[in-house]
């Protein structure tokens, strides 16, 4: 099984052309030149994927919701989100929220101009942080964090 706090594998729909986090259903990855095998969970058979079909993503950066933080993803406030991982890659940065049910702590990964940390302090107005830019912000890049607070303030970056 892959520990969903340290790898992200997202795989290409042939169908959508869009990647699909399929972490919870790899029991395992082969690297080998430029393909990558997968062996998903129950199934001893590997299935090669080229670079285009495949994404293995490693070394996310961690935000551990504080009180008064909430998830907000396309517009919607996950109130029982814990926890939000950013894997970054060739292909983009994707944001992994955890979060509680019933049933236990469970995940979901979206790319990260779909999901913004709220907070809110005492009542006050909410304000957001978009993760693009909290990225470029963690990771120090000054320049990048401009480019991407300009455009944000332009529209062209998801608020």
């Amino acid at each position: 099984m892959i520990n969903p706090r340290g790898m992200a594998i997202l795989i290409r729909d042939l169908k959508t052309n869009e990647f699909e986090d399929k972490t919870w259903q790899v029991s395992g990855i082969q690297p080998a030149g430029q393909r990558i095998g997968v062996v998903f969970n129950g199934n001893n058979k590997v299935y090669w994927f080229g670079p285009d079909r495949v994404r293995i993503l490693g070394d996310p950066k961690q935000h551990a919701l504080t009180e008064g933080e909430r998830v907000d993803v396309d517009g919607t406030i996950w109130e029982s989100a814990t926890e939000v991982l950013t894997f970054t890659g060739a292909g983009g940065a994707w944001c992994r929220i955890f979060y509680r049910t019933r049933a236990g702590e469970v995940y979901r990964t979206f790319v990260a101009s779909r999901v913004r940390v709220i907070t809110s302090a005492d009542g006050a107005a909410a304000t957001a942080l978009n993760f693009p830019v909290f990225y470029a912000l963690m990771s120090g890049s000054l320049a990048l964090c401009c480019v991407l607070v300009t455009m944000w303030q332009a529209g062209r970056v998801m608020r």
